[in-house]
């Protein structure tokens, strides 16, 4: 053979080498890794109950952290300039030449998130609750993380299957060894040498396999092919077949301790598949109410994965806590009143505080407008300026803390921008009707307050205007014709003006809304009527069951008058009534307002021609004293209509109901919790690692058989038998030397027991959490119609503080009003105030509770938005998932009774108590009675 054509050849062998040794494209691992993991993810979604429907780990290409570069060659994202010389020169080398072969992009994220973000015209993000989940679901990074983290837990799982396909590994080398006549072993001649084979570092060509007990089977083949140069052109040629397999029949070997791995990651697949669709409802609480989402899938064994390492039982047991929701409602839902009142987290929270926002800023406008009122009746003489300087004060206050709300509100909503994975700079509006039962006091009404509140601080003005032009005093008094007397009547002209677009407002809107508001009340009342009649029944069952420290029956600790039904069956006539008043006082205004124009169009028109006399005179009767009462009983009536729309409106608010005692959710959550069953899992993989580590107790003992067969001549393909070898024997090795192995065996024992009582201790918290969540939901329900009656209490003390401002002075007396005037009014506003929000707080607890008990029962369920479907009523028959749909019994243990141990030392098996029967004991020993 010629060297162009031994050349030529090594040539083509080494560009198809090279051509193999780059391998396939990094995309086609990629892809190949997704195939693989999708397919045994889909594999354990087995179960409508932990069903991970469309399960992928590729973002939203509307998703802030959506990748729009190629995953296989990324570019540079910006780096610190400083730190990227050295990329180039280090240390005076040249660094890595092709940094910037994939380009460089200054974006971390999607750079056209923002453009799918639904803003409206403004520039704004309006959220409902739905939109919440969505929204968080598409950009939150710890959503996405948890999906990750399932996808590696199922790559580990391809691994381990790996071990046990059979593997294939190949490697050739070529070589052209030229050698001087000097050299070492060159005889004092020039050699020249190619060689071409397998590489021999791999063993050449050859198959791998482990077996399920433990046995590996190896079949190799080992080739060369040599071309001397030197001398007489010369060909040899070795090919060798060989074979092994080693069986251990001791330690290292039995499916409890090969298959074990494997057995652990496909175990813990199933548990992240479950704990993957847990977490999806885990998130949607943390979203809506603010509890904690807890913790996702855990990956352990496979590449990287923690394995067997340290063989421990208890390290990733998947039930060392259990998420009880401490994220959600804060402090005792509906106990304490104003600033005590419970406040709830996420999206549930946001709407919650806008609420007592809104209650606020109706709080101000009543405190506006009594103000008002108290400076005029100040001005008439009928109260002191100290109780008009304590309603001013108690404005102020109210003013300051509306400010520090709105301030707090805005952070607590920048933090939930957080949460939803969106950066603060977003602008973003929350709003659902959830809440809306709960704007007791109507916001189309808190503006006309506000209206009338800035009438009577305009007329005041004008009003003091007009005296300062007032010369001399008492009967003596006169008001002369002037241009800024002229001025102020127009002014007061104006302001009646817009006393009678609020007076039409009120008859045409305000007066038809509070209307519904009655209608919707008498809807509500059949609900209502069951509502009371069974709590009820469920207090007197409780309070038989209460007994004092002498077994008497306690004494009812709820007074009987909350629970009144007729009172609420007699309340919507009673509200048609006042209303049907406020109609009849309303369309009187309309003449009241006529009157007005027109004595104060007369007086503009014949002041300049009337005696300053004759002036005052007209001031005094048609302006100074009657538009200013007007505006104060205009003012009241709105505030008589506000309240009868909150009379309604409390009254109509319902609980969806809950009634479900301890001992059957707990059975229910012991069926369908998904984390619940992954504990039982763990615990079980604990259990399993005895076993595994009392295998390396044991000696080697191994059953080995090996051949081979080569070639003859200088034909590698010519393989005869003759050539062959076989051996088959045994290999052992005692167990001299355990200490290690002893030690980690103690260690499992020792950790199962750790893991048998984190077990208990993990139900016993789940217990502990449904019975105080089910408290939880029977002192709501019952501090629900508390907060309600307190509510009735608050308007009614509302109404008495106004009504006495409505009283005429008392003859003789110098001040009509009492020195708790202002101070009453101003407490009864404020206590309306806390009242209004303890009411909301009970309810949004109880959703709170609603949505965390469906949780912790196992029975969410969740749409294909990750949207909570709403069970409604839960009572003791709820179980939306029904049974399960396949007997998860494994075949051969039907049989078993899972309450009965199979194995118990006889030194701890339970021995009667008390005396021996009478047949245990032999008869010399039994005493007979004496005739």
């Amino acid at each position: 053979m010629t060297i162009r054509k031994l050349l030529g050849r090594w040539t083509v062998l080494a560009l198809a080498a090279a051509g193999f040794a780059s391998g396939c494209s990094r995309q086609f691992y990629r892809t190949q890794a997704d195939d693989e993991v999708y397919c045994v993810v889909d594999e354990k979604s087995n179960d409508p109950r932990w069903a991970l429907d469309d399960y992928s780990i590729q973002p939203d290409p509307r998703s802030r952290f959506f990748d729009p570069y190629d995953p296989d060659f990324q570019p540079m994202p910006p780096d610190d300039p400083y730190s990227h010389r050295y990329m180039h020169k280090v240390d005076g080398k040249n660094g890595y030449p092709y940094w910037h072969a994939n380009g460089e992009t200054q974006y971390v994220e999607n750079p056209h998130w923002i453009d799918y973000l639904p803003l409206n015209q403004d520039g704004i993000l309006v959220l409902d609750a739905d939109g919440a989940v969505e929204t968080a679901r598409l950009h939150s990074r710890a959503y996405q993380q948890n999906l990750e983290e399932l996808y590696l837990s199922a790559l580990d799982v391809t691994f381990e299957r790996f071990r046990f396909d059979a593997q294939f590994f190949a490697g050739w080398q070529s070589f052209y060894d030229v050698g001087g006549p000097l050299a070492p072993g060159g005889g004092g001649q020039s050699s020249s040498r190619f060689s071409t084979g397998t590489f021999p570092a791999n063993n050449g060509i050859r198959m791998n396999r482990l077996t399920s007990t433990g046995g590996e089977f190896v079949v190799g083949l080992a080739n060369t092919i040599v071309w001397e140069f030197s001398g007489p052109d010369t060909q040899s040629a070795t090919t060798l077949i060989d074979f092994a397999l080693v069986q251990p029949l001791l330690r290292g070997g039995g499916r409890d301790r090969v298959l074990e791995r494997l057995t652990l990651s496909e175990r813990q697949l199933l548990a992240n598949v479950r704990a993957m669709q847990r977490y999806r409802q885990e998130f949607y609480t943390d979203i809506i109410t603010g509890r904690n989402a807890g913790q996702g899938p855990q990956r352990r064994g496979g590449v990287f994965g923690s394995g067997l390492e340290g063989f421990s039982g208890v390290g990733g047991s998947g039930f060392g806590t259990v998420n009880t929701g401490g994220g959600g409602v804060q402090g005792a839902a509906g106990v304490t009143g104003g600033a005590g009142a419970a406040q709830a987290g996420g999206f549930m929270g946001l709407l919650q505080q806008q609420q007592t926002n809104r209650n606020q800023e109706a709080n101000i406008a009543s405190l506006r407008t009594s103000l008002s009122q108290l400076e005029a009746f100040y001005d008439a003489g009928r109260i002191d300026y100290f109780q008009v300087e304590l309603a001013r004060q108690a404005l102020y206050n109210a003013q300051s803390q509306l400010l520090n709300a709105r301030t707090a509100y805005q952070n607590q909503l920048d933090n939930y921008k957080g949460s939803l994975g969106l950066p603060p700079t977003i602008e973003m509006r929350i709003t659902d009707p959830m809440l809306e039962p709960f704007n007791l006091i109507d916001t189309a009404i808190v503006p006309l307050q506000n209206e009338v509140a800035n009438l009577q601080v305009a007329l005041g003005r004008s009003l003091a205007v007009l005296e300062k032009s007032v010369t001399g005093e008492g009967e003596e008094a006169t008001v002369p014709w002037s241009d800024t007397v002229a001025l102020q009547l127009q002014a007061i002209r104006g302001y009646v003006q817009r006393a009678e677009r609020v007076r039409r407002a009120l008859l045409v809107d305000n007066l038809q809304r509070a209307l519904r508001d009655i209608d919707e009340l008498e809807a509500a009342t059949p609900t209502r009527r069951a509502d009371m009649d069974r709590l009820k029944q469920h207090i007197r069952e409780a309070e038989t069951r209460l007994q004092d420290d002498q077994g008497d029956v306690q004494r009812a600790t709820i007074d009987a008058d909350i629970f009144n039904v007729d009172r609420l069956d007699e309340m919507p006539a009673q509200l048609r009534a006042t209303l049907t008043e406020l109609k009849a006082r309303w369309e009187s205004y309309a003449a009241t307002h006529e009157r007005f124009t027109a004595n104060l169009d007369d007086l503009l028109a014949r002041g300049p021609r009337m005696s300053p006399e004759e002036i005052i005179v007209e001031l005094n009767e048609k302006v100074l004293l009657d538009i200013p009462n007007h505006l104060n009983e205009l003012s009241a009536s709105i505030l008589e209509l506000s309240l009868v729309q909150a009379r309604a409106r409390v009254e109509s608010v319902a609980l969806e109901p809950i009634n479900m005692t301890s001992e059957r959710a707990i059975g229910l959550a012991r069926e369908n919790r998904l984390d619940w069953m992954n504990a039982r899992a763990s615990l079980v993989d604990s259990w399993r690692l005895i076993e595994f580590n009392a295998d390396n107790l044991e000696s080697d003992l191994d059953f080995v058989i090996s051949g081979d067969i080569s070639n003859v001549g200088s034909n590698p393909l010519s393989l005869d038998d003759k050539t062959g070898r076989m051996r088959v024997g045994l290999q052992f090795d005692s167990p001299l030397t355990r200490l290690s192995e002893r030690n980690t065996y103690r260690q499992a024992l020792i950790e199962y027991q750790q893991a048998r009582r984190n077990y208990y201790n993990f139900e016993d918290t789940i217990k502990r959490t449904l019975r105080t969540t089910l408290r939880s939901v029977e002192l709501n329900q019952l501090n629900f119609e508390l907060r309600r009656a307190a509510v009735h209490v608050a308007v009614a003390q509302v109404e008495l503080s106004r009504l006495r401002l409505t009283e005429p002075p008392k003859p003789g007396v110098e001040q009509a009003f009492s020195n708790t005037t202002a101070r009453d009014l101003v407490s009864a506003l404020s206590d309306l105030l806390n009242v209004q929000n303890d009411f909301l707080s009970v309810w949004v607890n109880y959703e709170v509770q609603r949505r965390s008990l469906d949780l912790d029962l196992g029975t969410m369920r969740l749409d294909e938005r990750g949207i909570w479907i709403d069970p409604g009523e839960i009572t003791e028959d709820y179980n939306p998932l029904g049974p399960p749909c396949v007997d998860p019994t494994p075949p051969g243990l039907e049989e078993i009774d899972p309450t009965q141990p199979q194995m118990l030392h006889e030194e701890l098996r339970p021995r009667p108590a008390g005396p021996a029967p009478v047949e245990d004991v032999p008869p010399e020993e039994i005493d007979l009675p004496m005739e």
